[in-house]
């Protein structure tokens, strides 16, 4: 689905999965938009090649950043093992020209950016892996609550830079579609059918 939103919107027909039905079909529309981007450098039918190569980048990314992750907390070896572990697992085979290596990327480097003290790349970072995909809104929770347990504050900064970030996205995503959400099961069946 999000490799033929891709397609769409690299051929000039919309960021959407059948043209001239306007709504949110991918549930990852970040990937969708930054292949699209890609569709229009390269053409449109590049946009699988596009996507297996931004996949296998993120892969590596990821397990750099779990390496540096241990490394920035005390425990290089165990970060380093992991990150081969990561990169060299099976099941991310799987998941190959997907959207979760690239979204897995954002987080892991949000949470070293976040050891690091750097919370305004950790906040956009995170804004980002919520606009690839949805449930990105997940790691801001865990994020979220570990820093305020530790702090016994709230990081207002850095929770309103992931906010600034993220509403011109859910503004144009409402404007575009009619909500911010993506209709992935509405697609799905639409697909069936």
């Amino acid at each position: 689905i999000t490799y033929r939103v891709a397609y769409n919107f690299a051929s000039g027909q919309g960021l959407i999965y059948n043209p001239g039905e306007w709504f949110g079909s991918s549930t990852s529309p970040g990937l969708a938009l930054l292949l699209g981007l890609g569709g229009k450098v390269f053409g449109p039918d590049a946009v699988p090649v596009i996507g297996s190569l931004v996949s296998a980048l993120a892969l590596w990314l990821a397990g750099l950043g779990l390496y540096v992750y241990g490394a920035r907390t005390g425990y290089a070896a165990s970060g380093l093992f992991a990150g081969l572990l990561l990169i060299a697992s099976q099941i991310m085979a799987f998941s190959s020209s997907g959207e979760m290596p690239f979204q897995m990327a954002l987080i892991l480097w949000a949470y070293v950016a976040y050891v690091s003290e750097w919370r305004i790349a950790s906040a956009l970072l995170l804004a980002a892996a919520t606009v690839v995909r949805p449930d990105g809104v997940m790691a801001v929770a865990v994020l979220g609550l570990f820093d305020l347990i530790r702090t016994r504050r709230i990081a207002w900064r850095m929770w309103l830079t992931f906010a600034i970030a993220l509403v011109p996205f859910l503004v144009l995503a409402w404007i575009y579609y009619g909500t911010p959400l993506p209709n992935s099961l509405a697609a799905k069946l639409a697909h069936r059918d």
